[in-house]
């Protein structure tokens, strides 16, 4: 999924929110949470969680961005590679199995 930079720090915060609740205690202060804190922290969380799903359209970019030469190709890693280069796997495009890496892939027209 590709976030910007604010929505990057809100699920920062949303994972932090969460952490303090399965730890079940105050992590600045080191106090057990109260049934108050964890309900607070909680729907702030939850909140937080609706307004990032909103700025996001309710349609994550997951995976890789699409193919230049056709957004029905499909795009996977290299057998073989660790998962650092991805390629189209579509026989008839210029990009059919020409190793890219995930990061250049996905940020290409940024």
């Amino acid at each position: 999924m590709r976030l910007n930079q604010a929505q990057d720090a809100v699920m920062n915060a949303i994972v932090s929110n969460l952490e303090t609740l399965a730890a079940g205690k105050d992590l600045i202060v080191g106090s057990p949470l109260t049934k108050a804190d964890m309900q607070r922290i909680a729907q702030a969380s939850y909140q937080d969680g609706i307004a990032l799903w909103d700025q996001i359209g309710h349609k994550p970019i997951l995976g890789y961005a699409p193919c230049p030469w056709g957004a029905n190709h499909i795009v996977m890693p290299l057998p073989g590679d660790h998962g650092e280069c991805v390629a189209c796997t579509q026989p008839l495009c210029p990009l059919y199995r020409v190793p890219v890496r995930r990061i250049d892939w996905n940020n290409r027209g940024e």
